[in-house]
């Protein structure tokens, strides 16, 4: 039975009816909690932290939170700021002279990803991190340290620091590495001494932290229940472990403003300008229309006033949302499969807090899809997709991403044919989507196909203009 502390105005049975029917279709694996009017209406632990010897998820499970992990590092950031020991707006090379291009960018640049710094992350464009045949899997325990010496040796940005907007997680690895210069403490020590401790956020670590509670945290498992977790060491872009309850104290110190200065927190919400004087907007589905400011997404038009981020990596996906204007939190910790499911169940719970029409959440088709290979096998899952009317297909969740994740699923097994079949079944479905051609192509690509993959990805870049892996790969391949 979940725990459900106040009625208020919000049907919480209908919270249960929603997450119950996800557990049971395997969409979710990990807990929840949800505040409305500054009280805990609703929160719950669902399915195992450790298959193998079944332990349960409970509200000591520390998950790791992906993404999210950057408004900790903006925070410290902020913090040495309000100290006099930094200035957002100082040059990066005032504290690493000898880093490439780091008199080109500023501080402030790589808070709000505007810096031109190559994302690390990016599979195609950066391989280097990934196990050989395995573009999905990264090689075990990557630092801030190696991720900074790689940028140091690559020594290019993708564009001038403030002429665009462009996620990069390397940015904030740049960040923590600064904050281990300036404060004189390994990146995880200073966290826990300084922002941590004083906030008692007694269950929140940084992965580094020899003190991390090893048997409380969550290990990962991707969309269809293998073990796949996550091996990284960097801090900055993704390297919190922390429980729902400890996410709950960090939003009321935000929405508070009541640790940092309240230049500190108007500097992290403000809206970034770029060079052509032009507002920046983030330019992605998920944050369309939304600003990004320090670590955080918000919303702030139309009446709305939220703030949020979402996280992903290898077996886990998180999302921390505030809607400052209707007073409730959101938030979702998960150690199954990416975000896209999650992303989904989010919806509906909006839906409910704003106490309006909502549907149960369709089956993923990639979960689906798999049974059906399981039981008929491949080549007749394929025509059995094929075959399916439009009725049929809309009683399942079918995004852009579905069959992406499954293509990306065999193309890490090194079952390049069988990615390949899946990856052009989903542009069937989709065939105006730059991404998926970006997909299509990388499965050429990672097998030395490269006239093919050369097309595909020119074909990506038609329909996605500012696709800088695309570009990236077709200036090698060619």
């Amino acid at each position: 039975m979940s725990f459900i502390y106040c009625q208020s105005n919000i049907d919480v049975k209908k919270l249960d009816t929603l997450f119950y029917h996800a557990i049971s279709n395997n969409v979710f694996n990990g807990s929840a909690l949800i505040v409305h009017q500054n009280s805990i209406i609703y929160q719950n632990s669902f399915g195992f932290n450790n298959k193998k010897i079944k332990s349960k998820n409970d509200l000591n499970t520390l998950y790791s939170i992906g993404s999210i992990s950057k408004q900790y590092c903006a925070v410290g950031i902020m913090y040495l700021s309000d100290l006099g020991l930094l200035n957002v707006d100082d040059k990066y090379s005032k504290y690493f002279p000898d880093f490439p291009k780091g008199e080109k960018f500023t501080i402030r640049h790589l808070l709000n990803h505007t810096s031109g710094i190559p994302n690390w992350t990016n599979s195609s464009r950066h391989p280097f991190f990934r196990v050989i045949g395995r573009p999905s899997d990264f090689i075990d325990g990557i630092s801030d340290e190696v991720v900074y010496n790689y940028l140091k040796k690559y020594n290019k940005l993708d564009f001038n620091p403030g002429e665009r907007y462009s996620y990069s997680n390397s940015g904030y690895v740049l960040l923590s590495h600064l904050i281990s210069k300036v404060s004189g403490k390994p990146y995880w020590k200073f966290m826990k001494d300084e922002i941590f401790k004083p906030l008692k956020l007694t269950n929140t670590f940084i992965n580094s932290d020899p003190n991390l509670i090893q048997n409380q945290k969550a290990i990962g498992y991707n969309n269809f229940g293998e073990k796949d977790d996550n091996n990284l060491k960097t801090g900055g872009d993704g390297g919190v472990y922390t429980t729902v309850e400890d996410m709950h104290k960090w939003n009321q110190v935000i929405k508070a403003e009541s640790f940092l200065s309240k230049e500190a927190y108007k500097q992290i919400f403000s809206i970034p300008i770029l060079n052509n004087s032009k507002e920046l907007r983030t330019n992605n589905d998920y944050t369309s229309n939304s600003i990004y400011g320090f670590g955080w997404i918000f919303t702030k038009a139309d009446g709305e006033n939220i703030i949020r981020h979402d996280g992903g990596i290898n077996g886990i996906s998180a999302i921390n949302h505030i809607d400052i204007n209707r007073d409730y939190e959101i938030i979702l910790c998960s150690n199954q499969g990416t975000s896209n499911p999650l992303v989904h169940l989010y919806e509906n719970i909006e839906k409910i807090l704003k106490e309006e029409p909502f549907e149960l959440y369709k089956i993923p088709i990639e979960l689906k899809f798999v049974n059906q290979i399981k039981n008929m096998g491949f080549k007749e899952a394929l025509n059995w997709f094929k075959s399916l009317n439009k009725q049929k297909k809309d009683s399942f969740l079918i995004t852009p991403y579905s069959l992406n994740n499954l293509g990306y699923y065999y193309l890490n097994k090194r079952m390049i044919n069988k990615a390949k079949d899946i990856f052009r079944l989903n542009l069937i479905e989709f065939p105006e989507n730059g991404n998926l051609w970006d997909s299509y192509a990388e499965a050429f690509y990672h097998n030395k196909e490269y006239s093919a993959a050369l097309a595909l990805y020119e074909k990506s870049l038609k329909l996605t203009s500012e696709n800088d892996n695309a570009k990236a790969i077709i200036q090698r391949i060619k």
